[in-house]
């Protein structure tokens, strides 16, 4: 292992810089982007609200090499204190983790390691409470003390059957129920019960645990949305619309108005809500497939659940009948279902969760199960 203290961690700012690390990341993870539209996704996603705060590093050595690079997104979350009847919530500092790269040239040499120790020591300088990561290197960063939780994932064919839901609108009645089709960035009021209605059980327990967490928002939902829209803009449309993408905004406004326009779906009985579905497009080399964002209900109302992920495959047999891309698969963490209700198959998640805390005493407590990560779900994927 080479000396650490010959080595600079750059924390970069000049977007030339920053590009140059995508250009190398885009190797792997351009999918069936170009890399130069890579980048430039790359660039729009750290741009949304989600994305912001961010930092990229660059490890370089005494020869002014570049080596590696990471990206790091900061992020709010809060810590819960619950016991004796009492429960105590406090503002947590949170960093995402990812894009860690080595540079062809550089590899199996350590370097790797080296800018983790870095940034993890930069992280700590921050006074950053906990960070996560999903890792596609296996336990690769346990040797950084992330210890992993890791959450399988279920998945099953797209098929096409008979058709429950008979053309695209907004609403659908059957019976007692009601199906309401949520458009892109239309997800703030489905967050907000969500929100309302973890916190009520988090704060519920009394078994003298602690319990750290990540604030889910709809500025997270939103850039799992952007990420598909974006993909579908540059990979399949024939005609693309003039888009400032250093403006948000504007990035927004003109996306409302391009395929794919349907995200989520909501299910009432006898006008009660009583939950919801969210989901994401990926479109890859191989097939197309649909992952479930986060499948919810409220108190009482569990075994919806099942349904809606069958309303959920309605809807997409029906899109499959009305596009050429067609989705093959259904994807889901199995933290929001169990497979006996979702009746597909449990395959090993290429994302292994992880998390660390930067408190002493607090990651002891993580390792022996006295502190547990909340909200382990897709929507804390990075």
């Amino acid at each position: 292992m080479p000396e650490s203290n010959k080595f600079t961690l750059l924390e970069l700012q000049d977007q030339d810089k920053i590009d140059y690390t995508r250009s190398h990341c885009s190797q792997t993870w351009k999918g069936i982007l170009s890399s130069k539209d890579f980048i430039l996704r790359e660039y729009v996603l750290s741009n949304s609200e989600m994305g912001r705060p961010y930092a990229a590093f660059m490890l370089i050595n005494v020869a002014n090499e570049r080596l590696c690079s990471c990206e790091v997104v900061f992020r709010e979350g809060h810590r819960i204190e619950n016991g004796n009847g009492k429960t105590s919530t406090t503002a947590a500092k949170v960093a995402s983790v990812g894009a860690v790269f080595t540079y062809t040239e550089h590899r199996r040499k350590g370097y790797a390691k080296i800018m983790l120790n870095k940034v993890i020591e930069k992280l700590h300088d921050m006074n950053i409470d906990f960070s996560i990561l999903h890792s596609e290197v296996g336990e690769y960063y346990s040797n950084f003390d992330y210890v992993s939780f890791h959450v399988p994932v279920l998945q099953k064919s797209v098929t096409h059957k008979p058709q429950t839901l008979k053309d695209i609108r907004d609403e659908y009645k059957f019976n007692n129920e009601t199906l309401k089709l949520v458009s892109y960035h239309e997800f703030k009021p489905l967050i907000d019960i969500y929100n309302k209605y973890t916190t009520e059980r988090i704060e519920s327990y009394n078994d003298n645990k602690t319990r750290v967490t990540i604030d889910i928002n709809e500025h997270i939902v939103d850039w799992f949305h952007l990420r598909s829209k974006y993909v579908h803009y540059q990979a399949f449309n024939e005609e693309k619309p003039d888009i400032d993408f250093s403006d948000p905004k504007h990035t927004v406004e003109v996306f409302k108005n391009l395929k794919p326009e349907k995200f989520g779906m909501t299910l009432e009985i006898d006008g009660q809500f009583v939950g919801y579905v969210i989901w994401t497009y990926d479109w890859v080399e191989s097939h197309n497939y649909v992952t479930v964002l986060s499948l919810f209900t409220i108190p009482g109302y569990e075994d919806q659940k099942a349904k809606m992920i069958t309303y959920l495959e309605d809807y997409l047999s029906l899109l499959n009948s009305q596009t050429a891309q067609k989705f093959t698969q259904l994807k889901v963490w199995g933290s929001e279902i169990s497979n006996e209700m979702f009746k597909g198959e449990e395959i090993v998640n290429s994302s292994l969760s992880a998390i660390r805390m930067f408190n002493e005493e607090d990651q002891k407590k993580l390792i022996s199960g006295e502190l547990v990560w909340e909200n382990n779900n897709k929507l804390s994927w990075y």
